[in-house]
């Protein structure tokens, strides 16, 4: 009696496949996609962080008075004013920043006449529309002690 080798195990034919598209036509990969919107998101940040940032206007560098600055400046920017004394009236009716040099070294001074402002008081520094004015290391000096009521320095 002859062996009977082991039988041979059948293995299944391997049929070829071809693969079919998953995606539509025209429809953009998740990766790709993510990569759209952290770039919209960067551009995005940057543009608001540029529109946002604070300039500084410098007295009398860049501008001859406070006042100057003051119409030349957007909201929530910075006027420098470096030493020496201003003889000037300021209206301010936005948010602004004004940082002098040191108190004994910058100071507005009253003019000769205080003109009334908006509300009919006469200020050597007024205040207006609801801003936020931030004064800093500057000393402003009225006419005489007292008020600035009288209008005569």
């Amino acid at each position: 009696m002859t062996a009977n080798p082991m039988p041979r195990r059948r293995t299944p034919e391997r049929v070829p496949t071809t693969r079919r598209a998953t995606r539509r036509s025209g429809a953009v990969p998740n990766h790709q996609r993510f990569a759209a919107m952290f770039v919209a998101v960067a551009v995005l940040s940057i543009a608001s962080s540029a529109s946002a940032a604070v300039r500084r206007l410098v007295v009398p560098t860049a501008l001859p008075s406070i006042q100057a600055a003051v119409d030349a400046a957007q909201s929530g920017d910075e006027i420098k004013v470096l030493a020496g004394t201003y003889r000037e009236q300021v209206s301010i009716d936005k948010d602004l920043s004004i940082v002098g040099s040191g108190a004994g070294s910058t100071i507005i001074r009253a003019p000769g006449t205080l003109a009334p402002g908006e509300d009919g008081n006469r200020s050597i520094i007024e205040i207006r529309d609801g801003a936020s004015v931030e004064v800093s290391r500057l000393t402003v000096s009225g006419p005489g002690s007292g008020t600035c009521e009288n209008g005569v320095a």
